[in-house]
């Protein structure tokens, strides 16, 4: 057989007869074939895709080096394999393989994220060949050397230095071992005697009196900056007076701003207020328009006690933020500026005090632009102003200074900081508004506004429900005009009817659509009003809706098979079980074919628990197709359940699971039935073991090729956790297209503490964003809201949410699992992939302790992420100028610890 036939033939067969290892072999060949081509990876990636499928990781970087060196030798030809090789050994957790892979690729091959891993691995395990890589001038030692300084302990950032340093003047070493010093606050000699050695510690007298070693130590605006880069060294490290050096950086630019707000905002920092007034100040000299610095200086007034002077600076940042509106465009940070002022003053509980220069720069915002970006402003305000009650009459004032107040009210009616008791007020005046201006207008304009009155007067109903003043809603719909009423029936009426259940009215609503049919809404609405029920928690009463509904339809003649099983599932929930096998034995005979419904009949009786009740229906759809042995399977069941006929129910068990012409999951059904139980031989070993004691299957007699069910039963009996693993991820070897083992194979990888594998063994799953896959199951809306309560397996009361074919999670098992995959991504010291894992996990949890504890983590990962963003604006660039883009500061510590390099003792030699 050749490779094309291998491939178009051979390959199909073996995917269609669950051989995974033999595709494997086949799949392997084939691209080993290709190796030499001119396309070389045309049949890499299914190869690929099936080894990481079956999580033969280990196995498939080996294969993946071969195939690599077998390619035709070119230009970079052989990295793609190679990249795909490291992933398999880091799937793997074989780290040392991973990382001789990943040193093999060319650096322009390497993506941004493997090449951060490459260093990752190099600073844990090679640490010295990190810097020999950093000590390279190029874009690659570049980065390599950024990301020492931001991960590792300062004895290798100085190594950096060091080895990058050796083409360079020896001002360069000091310049930078003097910049790393202070980021990582080193209170080193080493790190002192650099800045002494690039600054030169004699006076501006005896600088000026002779020229400077521009090679040795630094001259001219430079001097200014690293001047004040000492001066925080020296106060951060308590070493000395800061004070003669801090001011440097005025001379580096002094008729700008940017010095005298950087010292300020150190002396801030630090709490020296006179310091930082003083700099403030001088800032505001030159940029007198800088609301924020304005908000700074407040600040240190209000630390340092005077709180007249704080309040003056606020006013005078109100002043700058009401010149703003009036300009052309308004700046970009207005927003925000406004913002922090307003939190400020409220934080200190001011706000009071400038509430009027306030009200006038949002009056002038609103007159100006309307609602463009109106909740940004309106949110600040109100927040500051305190109590909800009073900030919603001052928000419902100041709208009045727009064009349209009902705009500005429409963006921020739901607003989620508006609590919901005070958004009452705000539906009153839209309505007031709307109301007006139907009065007033006339034609089309007048159209236009009368719909949106109807739909906010629906909204107004809504809010009534939402809050439980159903007493109210339910004399507001009535008191709407007819017309009114019939064009928003699709909202009303569900509305109407979900405040008759709460008032104990739907009873007799129900009646009088039964009594007038010609008052009755339409079926898709009054399936709508079953659904908002449902929703809101209330099953019976949807129920007894869809009951109407089914009802009328079968009246009507609309002979259909979901009215009959709905209305029959609904008379068993309610305990008429006589009225439901009426209504199943004349669905059988008036709908569809004969014996059509015979089994949708059955299923439903089987799944509400009435087992002795479903053998009649079972027992004539074995009849009307003896050679279906699912239908035989059923009924052997049902007759177990039901205590009837145990014998030949047995037997019947014992055919099916013996049967070599069943299919395999029958028979696999039909064994696990019969657990326990008397039986001969099944004709499998799988099957014989699992037609034991289910709850000792023994992990030596499950551990077989092809055991897929046994084994995931041994694993759950097992306590060894790598037992578990070993049996579990045989079964994704066995049939890597099969996803029942992933979750627990898993669970068992994160408690062996094998993270790498954990994850990888998941990624099919991930690929099909699974966790975001809220749907309700593979039932319909109705058949959730008609089932019976018994059948529910999940506790939260959520219906099931299926992954994949075969793979079923409840909501509950959706949230423990993405907060495990959160939990497994720091472990591995991925923090922005655990956020979305986390936010996941607290949107599905319905514990709300459990919540909080969630929204803590995700509060404390985020602050974690910021911290490093703000260090990665810190830290020194390590390049070929000795100017910086940024001022170098010391690092911030994150409140919680962070996964990282071992620490090691500062100072400037490795």
């Amino acid at each position: 057989m050749n490779f094309s036939d291998v491939d178009r033939f051979a390959i199909p067969l073996a995917q269609t007869a669950g051989l995974a290892d033999q595709e494997a072999r086949w799949r392997f060949d084939l691209m080993m074939q290709e190796a030499h081509s001119q396309n070389p990876y045309a049949n890499m990636e299914p190869f690929v895709d099936l080894q990481r499928r079956r999580t033969r990781f280990a196995e498939l970087g080996p294969q993946l080096e071969q195939f690599a060196s077998a390619i035709s030798p070119g230009f970079n030809r052989r990295d793609a394999a190679l990249l795909s090789a490291a992933d398999a050994y880091r799937s793997a957790g074989d780290q040392p393989n991973e990382m001789r892979v990943l040193s093999t690729v060319s650096a322009e091959h390497l993506d941004n994220l493997r090449q951060q891993r490459l260093f990752e691995l190099l600073l844990a395990r090679q640490p010295a060949e990190l810097v020999r890589i950093a000590a390279t001038w190029t874009p690659t030692g570049e980065r390599a050397a950024e990301y020492v300084v931001a991960n590792a302990a300062p004895i290798w950032s100085h190594a950096v230095v060091q080895a990058r340093s050796r083409p360079r003047p020896p001002v360069w070493n000091k310049s930078y071992n003097a910049l790393v010093g202070l980021y990582f606050a080193e209170p080193a000699t080493d790190v002192r005697n650099a800045f002494l050695g690039a600054l030169g510690d004699t006076t501006i007298g005896e600088r000026l009196g002779k020229p400077v070693d521009r090679s040795q130590q630094l001259a001219g605006d430079i001097w200014f900056y690293y001047g004040s880069r000492y001066g925080e060294y020296l106060w951060t490290t308590k070493q000395g007076n800061p004070e003669d050096f801090l001011p440097a950086i005025l001379e580096q630019s002094p008729a700008t701003s940017s010095g005298y707000l950087t010292l300020a905002d150190y002396y801030a920092d630090t709490g020296d207020e006179p310091r930082a007034i003083l700099d403030y100040n001088h800032t505001l000299e030159l940029t007198p328009n800088r609301p924020d610095v304005y908000d700074n200086l407040a600040l240190a007034y209000y630390k340092q006690g005077d709180h007249a002077a704080a309040l003056a600076q606020w006013k005078q940042a109100f002043a700058v933020l009401s010149g703003q509106i009036n300009a052309v465009r308004v700046p970009e940070a207005f927003w925000a500026d406004f913002g922090r002022t307003c939190d400020q003053l409220a934080a200190r509980h001011v706000f009071s005090d400038l509430k009027p220069d306030a009200d006038a720069i949002v009056r002038a915002y609103l007159r100006h632009n309307g609602n463009y970006r109106s909740n940004a402003v309106l949110h600040s305000a109100y927040a500051a102003a305190g109590d909800p009650a009073a900030a919603t009459a001052w928000l419902l004032d100041l709208s009045s200074a727009a064009h349209d107040p009902s705009m500005i009210l429409a963006d921020v009616a739901d607003a989620s900081w508006i609590p919901l008791a005070q958004r009452a007020a705000i539906y009153q005046r839209i309505l007031e508004v709307k109301q007006d201006s139907v009065s007033k207008l006339t034609g089309l304009e007048r159209d236009n506004t009368q719909q949106e009155l109807n739909s906010w007067q629906v909204r107004w109903i809504q809010y009534l429900v939402r809050t439980k003043q159903y007493a109210q809603a339910s004399a507001a719909i009535p008191a709407l005009p007819k017309e009114t009423r019939d064009a928003q029936a699709a909202a009303l009426v569900p509305l109407d009817l979900r405040i008759a259940a709460q008032l104990g009215t739907l009873d007799s609503k129900l009646a009088s659509y039964r009594s007038d049919p010609q008052s009755t809404p339409t079926a898709d609405t009054l399936r709508a009003a079953a659904r908002q029920l449902f929703e809101a928690g209330d099953k019976q009463s949807a129920r007894n809706i869809l009951e109407l509904v089914f009802a009328r339809e079968i009246e009507d003649h609309q002979l259909v098979a979901a009215n009959f099983l709905g209305l029959a599932e609904i008379r068993i929930a309610s305990g008429d079980t006589s009225g439901a096998l009426d209504l199943l034995r004349r669905l059988v005979v008036v709908v569809g074919n004969p014996f059509e419904n015979l089994d949708p009949a059955a299923a439903m009786l089987e799944k509400t628990g009435h087992n002795t009740e479903a053998v009649e229906f079972l027992d004539q759809l074995v009849k009307s197709a003896p050679w279906d042995p699912s239908y035989r399977l059923r009924l052997a069941k049902a007759k177990l359940a039901a205590g009837q006929d145990t014998a030949a129910a047995q037997d019947a068990l014992s055919s099916v699971a013996s049967g070599s012409s069943v299919p395999y999951d029958l028979r696999i059904k039909a064994t696990l039935a019969l657990a326990g139980r008397p039986h001969s031989d099944l004709g499998s070993g799988e099957l014989n073991l699992l037609a034991g004691n289910p709850t000792a299957v023994p992990a030596s007699a499950a551990d077989q090729s092809y055991f897929y069910d046994a084994r995931i039963k041994a694993a759950q009996n097992a306590a060894d956790t790598q037992t578990r693993v070993q049996l579990l991820s045989h079964c994704a070897s066995d049939f890597p297209r099969r996803d029942e083992a992933r979750i627990p194979l898993f669970q068992a990888a994160v408690s062996a503490q094998s993270n790498e594998f954990a994850v990888a063994v998941l990624e099919p799953l991930l690929q099909m964003q699974f966790l975001h896959n809220h749907a309700s199951g593979t039932g319909t809306e109705e058949e959730e809201i008609i089932s019976s309560d018994s059948d529910e397996e999940d506790n939260s009361g959520e219906p099931s949410i299926p992954a994949t074919a075969g793979l079923r999670l409840s909501r509950a098992q959706h949230a423990q699992v993405a907060r495990m995959i959160g939990d497994t991504m720091i472990h591995l010291n991925r923090f922005p992939d655990a956020v979305p894992y986390f936010d996941a996990a607290r949107r599905l949890e319905s514990s709300a302790p459990t919540r909080r504890e969630l929204a803590r983590k995700l509060a404390e990962l985020r602050a974690t992420l910021r911290i490093q963003t703000q260090n990665a604006a810190r830290q020194p660039l390590l390049h070929e100028a000795l100017e910086q883009d940024r001022v170098v500061r010391p690092r911030l510590l994150a409140r919680t610890a962070v996964p990282n390099a071992a620490a090691a003792k500062g100072g400037v030699k490795p």
